[in-house]
């Protein structure tokens, strides 16, 4: 599949990861400037989104740790 662009960002050419640039650049999006992220830091993201995602104050899941069985 090739790689898509516009005026605002680049559309990623996995159809995995589409969703996750998609998150990413609207995270970072100022109004006016792009970021660039490469594949290659996809899994450290993925990672800082998953830990802040279990750790923000309005996850109800408290007991997240014990759920993942990380404890």
């Amino acid at each position: 599949m090739p790689k898509q662009s516009n005026n605002l960002f680049s559309i990623c050419a996995c159809r995995n990861d589409c969703g996750f640039h998609m998150l990413m650049h609207t995270n970072v999006w100022d109004g006016h400037s792009k970021h660039v992220f490469e594949e290659k830091d996809i899994p450290n993201l993925r990672k800082i989104l998953t830990h802040r995602w279990h750790t923000h104050s309005d996850n109800e899941a408290h007991e997240w740790k014990t759920l993942l069985k990380l404890e």
